[in-house]
């Protein structure tokens, strides 16, 4: 009898590894989505810097109220530029957390599809063997048949 690849054997391997083949590419594509996503998120702060500034100037003006060279007078138009600084970034914090939100629910997603690439890929690879021996073994009989 002559081995072909329609033998069950070969059959079943040609599967099994077919099975390693495409959980190994599932796991490359959601690590480097998971990759993507971080590195967005990452990207995605918001420049708080102006509003950060002012309040350090406020502190300044505070502290000069308190050695008496300032006025509180002097406080209202930096409350005022804090007060104008902070409704400016209500709506970019409200998008950036909505963002978030999604960002972390994709990386969620994606490590639950990796989870199970990989245990797909540890499942079959513990197939490969036992259905490696039986092409063996059927090889090795029919050479002692000839």
């Amino acid at each position: 009898m002559k081995l072909t690849t329609k033998t069950p054997e070969v059959t079943t391997l040609l599967a099994i590894q077919a099975r390693i083949d495409q959980a190994r590419k599932e796991i490359e594509q959601t690590t480097a989505a998971i990759a993507e996503q971080q590195a967005l998120s990452a990207s995605n702060q918001l420049d708080e810097s102006a509003l950060d500034a002012l309040k350090q100037r406020r502190q300044e003006l505070l502290a000069a109220v308190a050695l008496g060279t300032a006025t509180a007078a002097d406080l209202t138009s930096i409350d005022d530029a804090i007060g104008a600084e902070r409704q400016r970034l209500e709506p970019l914090r409200q998008r950036q957390a909505k963002s978030r939100e999604a960002t972390e629910a994709t990386l969620a997603g994606l490590a639950r599809k990796r989870q199970q690439a990989e245990a797909d890929l540890e499942q079959a690879a513990d197939e490969f063997p036992p259905a490696l021996t039986q092409l063996l073994e059927r090889l090795i009989g029919e050479h002692a048949e000839l």
